[in-house]
């Protein structure tokens, strides 16, 4: 074979291998959808084949969508939570959906908004179950068990209600050291179902696990830095942290000794800087054998559970990544932009 044929030949092979790793890479991203919402996006929650979004609206945009994923088809959406309600948000105008979560047998979702209230929607009739006012100010997450919706709010309060009637059950207010929400507001709450423990953190950085049943503290952890979200899973809390002083993003306790198992700095604080000395991570989701945190930096990062070693990381956002949740093969997750993208590790 002449020298000339194999240099073509050897191009030729380049280059189908060039093509077959951008295909490839391609073929892991289900979709994007850009202007999902008009403005900031700020939940979302996978249910049933179904994506229910939540954000901050624009004039007379819609607060809640239902869509089927991935083609991005809408069957339902409209307003909600929307009115003025926080004492101490000034830049919000209108209020708005802060958090959703589904209920576990998928009959329906929660939702949280800056008007101080919690709602329960059925599904699929996508009507009002029950609502709760429970809170003092702004309500910034939720999350639904078995037999509870617990919530946190900017009133340094977590509240647990009747999961089927919204009925009050108890309350605590352990995060709650100089009595200023603005400086410690309760940023997030988990129920883990399997240990009977509701999760809590914020702006103190302390960790607070109480009972489902009544609310009272069975651990705790400070951390001193403030922290945005929390999971736990077979014998681990992992939590983001939402700071530039901190050394680290994400981390993994044992709370049975408090030791930390691993942590990792895999988001780019400089990206996000415009927001001083507060950047970082802004969600948390558990799928498949990964922990995925949502960045403040735009990237989307999954490491594994076990050893927080990076699986995948991708950076299809252009801006604030404000949520991220697992959907069946896929992780979504939405931006300030209103962007949703659909990634399969």
């Amino acid at each position: 074979m002449r020298l000339v044929e194999k240099h073509t030949i050897k191009k030729r092979l380049a280059l189908l291998l060039v093509l077959a790793v951008a295909a490839s890479a391609q073929a892991v991203f289900a979709t994007t959808w850009t202007n999902h919402h008009s403005d900031h996006g700020e939940a979302l929650v996978c249910m049933d084949g179904l994506l229910v979004s939540g954000s901050k609206p624009r004039n007379q945009s819609p607060t809640i969508k239902i869509t089927k994923f991935p083609e991005n088809r809408v069957i339902h959406k409209s307003r909600d939570h929307y009115s003025l309600a926080s004492r101490i948000l000034p830049w919000v105008t209108l209020g708005f959906v802060r958090d959703i979560h589904a209920s576990i047998d998928s009959s329906g979702y929660i939702t949280a908004g800056t008007d101080r209230t919690v709602k329960a929607h059925k599904h699929p009739e996508n009507t009002l179950a029950w609502s709760h006012s429970h809170h003092d100010d702004a309500v910034w997450e939720v999350s639904a068990g078995a037999t509870i919706v617990a919530s946190a709010g900017r009133d340094s309060r977590v509240v647990s209600v009747d999961r089927d009637t919204g009925d009050y059950i108890w309350s605590h207010t352990h995060h709650r050291r100089t009595g200023d929400p603005s400086k410690e507001m309760t940023r997030t709450v988990y129920i883990d179902e399997p240990a009977e423990l509701v999760y809590s953190a914020g702006f103190d950085g302390i960790i607070i696990a109480a009972s489902v049943e009544d609310g009272s503290v069975t651990w705790t952890y400070n951390h001193g830095e403030t922290i945005k979200s929390v999971k736990s899973n077979e014998n681990k809390v992992f939590f983001g942290v939402f700071s530039v002083d901190d050394p680290y993003d994400v981390y993994a306790l044992d709370p049975g000794t408090n030791e930390i198992v691993w942590s990792h700095r895999f988001h780019n604080h400089a990206a996000a800087g415009y927001r001083g000395k507060h950047a970082g991570v802004e969600d948390l989701a558990l799928h498949d054998s990964y922990v995925i945190s949502a960045g403040d930096d735009g990237s989307v990062v999954g490491v594994a559970r076990d050893t927080g070693d990076l699986a995948f990381r991708h950076t299809r956002h252009n801006s604030s990544v404000r949520a991220v949740t697992s959907c069946g093969d896929y992780v979504a997750s939405i931006d300030r932009d209103g962007t949703v993208v659909f990634y399969k590790p």
